[in-house]
């Protein structure tokens, strides 16, 4: 490898430019923050995005609740590790790990599987575990009673009402 090649950076973005058109339009935004080096003392301005997933939009329009939002939050982590990280290797199960303990992930997974109606947990699916928006308002109300029966299960309602 030469000289050159080991100097090319990869990154084409850098610290301080002002984000796209069209990523200003995207999940409502970019917030832009003035960022201080404790060390230098630079001054730095830093964008990120305003929501990260639809649930985030949806609680600061006040569509949903708190309750609803982190037990959405929650079954998005299940979800991810449970389904999205999963290895796509199409080799047969060895015994070994056939006989493994299934994760947490997996266990609350299941109970959601178990809890939820099948209209339901697909439109749950697909806002938190796919980041997509239901424009359809039926379709948002099964969402919201999908967070609501997962919250019960999952004792995250008597978090809401009792606080930390």
């Amino acid at each position: 490898m030469t000289n050159a090649q080991s100097k090319k950076k990869f990154s084409a973005v850098k610290v301080g430019i002002a984000p796209t058109k069209e990523r200003r339009r995207q999940n409502g935004g970019v917030i832009q923050e003035i960022v201080k080096d404790g060390a230098s003392g630079k001054i730095t301005r830093r964008f990120r995005a305003t929501t990260e997933c639809p649930l985030d939009a949806y609680l600061a329009a006040a569509l949903i609740s708190k309750k609803e939002h982190r037990t959405g939050i929650r079954f998005r982590g299940a979800y991810y590790g449970a389904v999205l990280s999963r290895p796509t290797d199409s080799r047969p199960v060895s015994e070994e790990e056939a006989a493994k303990e299934p994760t947490m992930y997996e266990k609350a997974l299941e109970q959601a599987y178990r809890v939820l109606p099948t209209d339901e947990l697909s439109a749950v699916i697909d806002v938190c575990g796919y980041s997509e928006y239901m424009w359809n308002p039926q379709a948002f109300e099964k969402m919201r009673k999908g967070l609501g029966r997962l919250a019960v299960q999952w004792n995250l309602a008597a978090f809401e009402t009792c606080g930390h």
